[in-house]
């Protein structure tokens, strides 16, 4: 590797018929592993990422599950990244830290990948175990409602009431944010009911309410232009 001999297009030359007549040997897929790693840009072919693979099943760690997340996102294999940081969430080897940190991973992943509920809950776990996530989880849960698909009666409204709660708890954790924050609920306040409407769902301004879509709940304040 250090002399250059070992490129990528060598590598996978040499060792895709050794992985092939025998995936499951420790010792031929530690080596692809580390030969691959010293190689310059030889991460994104498919022998690394099936060596990867069999190496997590011979020899798991909350990094290597980590890794395959990282490495089955950048292919899409969205079922498959989510499956193996959760896997690395719930190993023992890791701890709180750790988790927060992949935790607000997989919230950011799932929001990207439209999946709300898992992003909303990600994102809520990642700030109880470190509050030091708190103003970009909670970012990411105003977007969350912001654009959610509530599309009937209140919750229509109530999603932009949530996004608001949210954003102001962002503004509040992440002085950095305030800016981003306000412009937010900017956007968001225009689409508040006139009282006149709310009204008719015997509401009022300030009360509590309870809004329940796309895979999330969440308990917010009624709020009128």
């Amino acid at each position: 590797a250090d002399s250059k001999v070992a490129s990528c297009d060598n590598l996978i030359a040499i060792f895709t018929p050794r992985f092939d007549a025998d995936p499951t040997n420790a010792a031929v897929v530690t080596n692809i592993v580390k030969l691959m790693n010293s190689a310059e840009d030889c991460s994104n072919n498919d022998l690394y990422f099936k060596a990867v693979t069999a190496l997590h099943k011979l020899d798991p760690s909350y990094r290597s599950a980590y890794g395959l997340f990282k490495l089955n996102a950048a292919r899409g294999n969205v079922a498959d990244a989510c499956r193996y940081i959760e896997e690395a969430i719930d190993s023992e080897e890791s701890d709180d830290v750790i988790d927060a940190q992949y935790l607000y991973e997989l919230a950011r992943f799932c929001y990207a990948n439209n999946m709300r509920g898992r992003a909303f809950d990600a994102a809520g776990k990642a700030v109880r175990l470190d509050n030091g996530y708190a103003g970009k989880a909670y970012m990411i849960m105003g977007n969350l409602w912001s654009s959610a698909g509530c599309g009937s009666d209140v919750d229509k409204y109530a999603r932009y009431w949530a996004a608001t709660d949210y954003y102001q708890k962002a503004m509040a954790a992440d002085a950095s944010l305030a800016d981003d924050a306000r412009s937010a609920i900017g956007k968001v306040s225009v689409y508040y009911p006139e009282a006149s409407e709310i009204f008719m769902y015997d509401l009022g301004k300030g009360q509590i309410y309870t809004v329940s879509c796309g895979g999330m709940t969440t308990t917010t304040t009624v709020r009128t232009r």
